[in-house]
């Protein structure tokens, strides 16, 4: 599991997504969910502004408005942003991508599926 720390550095390191829309989402695996379904977890982030993004304990909170959603990256996850399209190898890991409305894909990434997310 990171250690405290290394979620705070994640969330600051994300801090410029703030503000951003998500334009659609995509998921690739539903064993990291916990309390939401599928389509629910998509519907919900559709067209919804990121309004902030904090750390409580382990997790990086994104507030949408007045929904949460709360990332536990686990050992091997990690939130991360790309201005490009994601290469075979980049997409190959990533769980849940979700399209900005600038263009940028915010991407939780975990190889081996130890961490969860919470709608």
């Amino acid at each position: 599991m990171p250690e405290l720390p290394e979620v705070e550095t994640i969330v600051r390191d994300l801090q410029h997504v703030v503000g951003a829309t998500i334009r659609s989402a995509e998921l690739t695996h539903v064993d990291i969910l916990r309390g939401v379904t599928r389509p629910k977890l998509l519907a919900g982030l559709k067209g919804r502004r990121i309004d902030a993004l904090t750390r409580r304990a382990k997790h990086a909170v994104f507030t949408l408005g007045d929904r949460r959603l709360v990332a536990q990256p686990g050992m091997t996850g990690s939130l991360l942003v790309y201005e490009r399209a994601l290469t075979p190898a980049e997409a190959k890991y990533a769980v849940l991508k979700a399209k900005l409305s600038d263009g940028r894909t915010l991407v939780y990434r975990d190889v081996r599926r130890i961490g969860t997310l919470l709608w």
